[in-house]
């Protein structure tokens, strides 16, 4: 904080299980959340949310694509 003093923050996220095994998939979180936490600098949950949100939708849509 702009006073010196700093604060921590526990961030918990429910992520839905998928029964799939890929790769790639830490590459594409570390690039996802470093472009989230780009537009939201002091988010860090809000990125953490955005990131988690379009990794599940890139699976399911991959699993569709696959089946």
């Amino acid at each position: 904080k702009p006073d010196g003093t700093s604060t921590s923050q526990k961030i918990c996220l429910d992520i839905p299980k998928v029964d799939a095994v890929f790769v790639g998939t830490g590459d594409l979180f570390a690039a996802m959340l470093l472009a989230w936490t780009h537009h939201h600098p002091k988010d860090l949950k809000t990125a953490c949310e955005k990131t988690v949100s379009l990794m599940h939708h890139v699976i399911r849509r991959t699993i569709s694509y696959a089946n």
